[in-house]
């Protein structure tokens, strides 16, 4: 089975204005984090979108990776293209398959992550990590 490692940035903080001119609500990293996590501690599992090329698989690992920081290591569970009722409002991302996720299986702190060939530059959306030593790193210690 080929494995993937998707990786998503977490913003630093919520947008200040989060509504456009129109009145929708913008994409806000840090918002849609925070509220699945929320979500978590109420006992439903954490969601989040794939990938614009939606090729995520059961199985694969996902990080949430904030930038100077730490990064959070989950697992892909299940994944569905229809819209969840508990998420209805995926903004910006209605395209993108639904990635139910596992509990949080590790955190790399910062220097843990950059001693393992980590991204040491800020990531701008969430991608398939194209970095082999990387990939394998992430994928021969959670599996």
């Amino acid at each position: 089975m080929n494995q993937n490692v998707i990786i998503t940035p977490i913003a630093n903080r919520e947008k200040k204005e989060p509504f456009n001119i129109d009145g929708t609500r913008k994409p806000d990293s840090r918002r849609d984090y925070s509220d699945q996590l929320y979500r978590e501690y109420q006992g439903f599992q954490m969601m989040w979108d794939d990938a614009k090329t939606n090729n995520a698989k059961v199985d694969d690992i996902i990080l949430f990776y904030e930038y100077n920081n730490e990064v959070n290591v989950r697992k892909v569970l299940h994944i569905s293209n229809e819209i969840d009722p508990i998420w209805p409002n995926r903004f910006g991302h209605q395209n993108r398959q639904v990635l139910y996720l596992s509990l949080q299986l590790h955190t790399y702190f910062w220097d843990d992550w950059v001693n393992i060939n980590g991204y040491t530059h800020i990531v701008r959306d969430t991608m398939y990590v194209n970095r082999d030593k990387l990939k394998n790193n992430i994928l021969q210690r959670f599996n």
